[in-house]
């Protein structure tokens, strides 16, 4: 019996199933599995977490996911970024809480970024 990846002879084991992979092979593939239910459940909470926030921007009204991001209203994202040390588990405390965040496009993000950090008025 030859592993079905590598193609390398196997030993069958006396008892129980014959391996189909080998060590090294089957150590790969449980770790891509991993990573794929990993981005899964990112990307399930995204959706949820859009939808919440209405799935559009609050500026323009642009709606392609693609170009949305997360805004903290109060411009406070550094604690966040310190307290959640990944996607998933922010995006679980915006589901569990109300934080002060809103969804804007790109282009508005920047745009009320600039306009803090020289001073002007909000694009709001």
């Amino acid at each position: 019996m030859k592993c079905l990846t590598c193609k390398i002879q196997l030993i069958k084991p006396k008892t129980g199933r014959p391996p189909t992979f080998c060590e090294s092979c089957g150590y790969k593939r449980n770790l891509n599995n991993a990573r794929l239910s990993g981005k899964k459940r990112h990307d399930n909470l995204k959706h949820e977490v859009y939808t919440k926030l209405g799935y559009k921007c609050n500026i323009c009204g642009e709606s392609d996911a693609i170009v949305l991001q997360i805004d903290h209203i109060d411009n406070d994202g550094s604690k966040d970024r310190k307290r959640f040390k990944n996607m998933p588990s922010f995006y679980e405390h915006i589901l569990a809480n109300s934080p002060r965040v809103q969804l804007l496009c790109c282009n508005c993000n920047w745009r009320k970024e600039y306009y803090r950090r020289n001073g002007a008025k909000n694009c709001q």
